[in-house]
């Protein structure tokens, strides 16, 4: 008897624990409603152990009837279900303005990256189309001066002046074509990754394979932008950071994925304890913001010595 009156006080002590935990959750949270029932429900439980405390250790017996026993039984197993019920309702409140949330972040992120693409394009068009006749007709200006009868001074003047222009617009053209690439827009992401892999300068020791099988497909403007900024992003990691003598780029479609594959065999990395901060981080940090905006997927395998294989897949439809 002794021992079942130690356990029932120890319970009561468990149970009074509870309770004033409960009342500062709901003091703390935002679930006040569900741990007052809560609550409610542990004070009835409460009164019914320690009224069967005072029973086996007081002299005057305290009888409640059966109907009664039953009835706060029934109270508290009601205001157990209806603090479940709170709880489980906001629980899905909580996690459907989680999932609005997500989806806001999507389409902010979604925009802002379109908006991005758009006044590349604009801002590449703009030298293009404004500053690139200018250079042209100062060109023309300096030619036809270098014509004519001039000193060697003045001769070697024009001659810089000249070859200063050329360069200009050379740059002008590399600075438009990287803003936004006339290759992209007008033959298709492959075209495009192909002649920025070739104009790449490469180690002596490094292969380099692209393989495709979309050749001139043409799809969305965003995904056509993203997937070449991604692949050029991926091969500027691997240039710098790899030392590998091996890289490949596979941009493959099945069905209605398109799938982005850059593997090297360089000397790999761990992909846990990548600092964002540094500037392979943060590139990595942005292919997964790009990919995510078109509700893509990135896996990278990676481990120190090992290589790198980053595959990313990108539904059409």
């Amino acid at each position: 008897m002794m021992a079942l009156n130690i356990i029932l006080l120890l319970t009561i002590l468990l149970h009074l624990v509870v309770l004033v935990i409960s009342l500062r959750l709901m003091r703390i949270t935002k679930f006040r409603s569900a741990w007052i029932l809560f609550c409610i429900a542990y004070i009835l439980m409460l009164f019914q152990l320690m009224l069967e405390l005072a029973n086996n250790f007081g002299s005057t017996k305290v009888y409640i009837s059966y109907e009664a026993r039953v009835w706060i039984m029934i109270f508290t197993s009601l205001f157990f279900v209806a603090a479940l019920l709170v709880v489980n309702k906001l629980l899905t409140y909580t996690w459907f303005m989680e999932h609005k949330r997500r989806i806001y972040e999507k389409r902010v992120l979604n925009a802002i990256i379109t908006t991005e693409e758009k006044e590349r394009r604009r801002f590449s068009k703009d030298l293009h189309d404004n500053l690139g006749p200018l250079l042209s007709s100062a060109k023309l200006s300096i030619s036809a001066l270098t014509s004519l009868e001039s000193t060697a001074s003045q001769k070697e003047i024009l001659n810089n002046a000249d070859f200063v222009i050329n360069e200009a617009i050379k740059s002008l053209k590399e600075t438009s074509n990287n803003l936004s690439p006339h290759i992209l827009n007008n033959f298709g992401v492959a075209r495009a990754v192909n002649t920025f892999i070739n104009k790449l300068v490469l180690p002596s020791q490094m292969k380099l394979k692209f393989n495709t099988n979309i050749k001139d497909s043409r799809y969305d403007d965003d995904i056509e932008a993203i997937m070449y900024r991604v692949v050029c992003e991926l091969l500027n990691n691997a240039l710098k950071y790899s030392q590998a003598t091996k890289i490949t780029v596979n941009i493959k479609r099945h069905g209605d994925d398109i799938e982005l594959l850059v593997s090297d065999n360089g000397v790999g990395f761990n992909p846990d304890k990548l600092d964002e901060n540094d500037n392979a981080g943060m590139g990595l940090s942005n292919i997964t913001s790009r990919i995510s905006s078109l509700k893509g997927d990135i896996d990278i395998k990676s481990a120190l010595g090992e290589g790198t294989i980053i595959k990313i897949l990108i539904k059409i439809k």
